[in-house]
Order: structure tokens, then C-alpha cells, then sequence
């Protein structure tokens, strides 16, 4: 069993701590969220600030915790802890993460500024 060092809670898994871990902590009221786009947008309450427009974030990195809109978004992200990189130059097979890496790069071999 694993147990948090700060709530005492246990869990079966190490994995499953270190998420729980991994949570944003309001320092104004200890209140917990899963990602820290919900967490600055309740800091803004106790600052008295209007909240920012509500856009649904169910989409979460379980590596960093980052939150996104679209499933597509996520995964396009997570390139980043991967290192995958499929978008490859017919003219020099160099490969990029982000197709518009790959365009911007593709500009080399055409002479086109940017």
C-alpha cells in the first residue's frame, strides 16, 4: 500500500499516489483539482474576479497533468513525454512532431520565407 504523505490517504497502486499527488491545491482553501486550468479558474473567486468562460477540459495528461478540450489535442500533446515525431521530410527525412514543424521546415528546401 501506498500512502500520501500529506492526507494520509492509502492506495493499492504507486501510480495511482502519484496522480492524487499530482493534483492542484488551492492555497486559499485546500480545495483539489485534476488539472490547473480549474484550479486558476476557482482562484479567481477568492480574488473576486469573473470567472473564465466555462470550456469543457475532460481531456487530461496523465504525465503532466495538463488539461485539454478535444481527445485529438491531447494526444497531439503527449509527443512531447513520447518523443514521437510522424510527420517525416520527403526531401530530407528529418522528423517533426507537428506537421506545421514540418511545413516551416519544408521552407528550407523551397527558398520560401516564412
Amino acid at each position: 500500500q501506498y500512502k500520501c504523505p500529506e492526507c494520509e490517504k492509502t492506495f493499492t497502486r504507486k501510480d495511482t499516489l502519484m496522480m492524487h499527488q499530482k493534483q492542484y491545491k488551492c492555497p486559499e482553501c485546500k480545495k483539489t483539482f485534476r488539472c490547473k486550468y480549474y484550479l486558476r479558474k476557482h482562484e479567481r473567486l477568492h480574488k473576486g474576479e469573473k470567472p473564465f468562460k466555462h470550456v469543457q477540459k475532460n481531456e487530461v495528461c496523465p504525465e503532466c497533468g495538463r488539461c485539454f478540450g478535444r481527445k485529438a489535442h491531447l494526444i497531439q500533446h503527449q509527443r512531447i513525454h513520447t518523443g514521437e515525431k510522424p510527420h517525416q521530410c520527403p526531401e530530407c527525412g528529418r522528423c517533426f512532431a507537428y506537421k506545421s514543424q514540418l511545413n516551416r521546415h519544408q521552407q528550407l528546401h523551397t527558398g520560401e520565407r516564412p
